[in-house]
């Protein structure tokens, strides 16, 4: 499994060293690959579409946790539409 997050100076490629026989069992953290790394996550809720600016504290199954100027938000895996990052210099 390829996950691509594109920015404007980089794109951060992740590759998962699983075969798809063993992908059930490995759990993918987006708060592992992208620490120190500030995001945006575009989302569904309801039938609008929201933005998150921050940082991705932890992840687990079914939510992703993004904490920010505003706050933290806690976002279903399900409705994220995108996730972009910026680089940290």
């Amino acid at each position: 499994m390829t996950i691509s997050l594109n920015t404007s100076e980089v794109i951060y490629t992740i590759e998962a060293l699983a075969s798809e026989k063993n992908m059930e069992d490995k759990e993918v953290k987006l708060s592992e690959f992208l620490k120190e790394v500030d995001v945006k996550i575009v989302w569904k809720e309801e039938e609008k579409t929201k933005v998150g600016r921050g940082r991705i504290i932890d992840d687990d199954a079914n939510f992703v946790y993004l904490t920010g100027e505003k706050g933290t938000v806690v976002v279903n895996r399900n409705d994220i539409i995108a996730i972009k990052t910026s680089v940290v210099k």
